[in-house]
């Protein structure tokens, strides 16, 4: 394959509205996406990174909204993000049944004005409850796994 077909997925009928394919000059064997918002380049409007793999390479790709006040914060396209890359408890407190509540950060650069010329709020304290199995996702240390297994 040689095409990549892309989508944007809206509330409003018809609910799903083609964007720019992205053609290749080989074929690909498979496509693996950076899942963290955090990483993407606000700047130039990136909302997705991916690598290519072909017989012979991996190549990077980026995915861009073409925008024509591209000099601004895209609010509308990056909202608040949830904090992946720290653990929101420790083992003890998941295992102990404790609820805790997700981290977010806003994506917005230092200096960038907001297109909606809103500043982002953040509430951490209203996000919402994470369930034990996603805790479970989070680092959990050796003496409490051998503690559970072991009760």
């Amino acid at each position: 394959e040689v095409t990549m077909l892309a989508y944007e997925v809206a509330e409003d009928a018809p609910h799903l509205f083609e964007l720019s394919a992205y053609k290749a000059s080989n074929p690909s064997q498979g496509y693996g996406f950076i899942p963290n918002k955090n990483v993407m380049n606000v700047k130039e409007v990136e909302f997705a990174r991916a690598y290519r793999l072909t017989t012979t390479t991996i190549e990077p790709i980026s995915f861009t909204v073409p925008r024509i006040k591209s000099s601004f914060f895209q609010d509308d396209l990056f909202p608040p993000t949830r904090v992946t890359w720290e653990p929101v408890c420790t083992s003890s407190t998941w295992f102990q049944g404790a609820d805790t509540d997700l981290r977010w950060v806003s994506l917005q650069p230092e200096g960038m004005p907001s297109l909606s010329g809103n500043k982002v709020k953040i509430a951490q304290d209203k996000g919402p409850r994470l369930s034990r199995e996603e805790n479970a996702l989070n680092t959990i240390n050796k003496e409490d796994v051998n503690g559970a297994l072991n009760r």
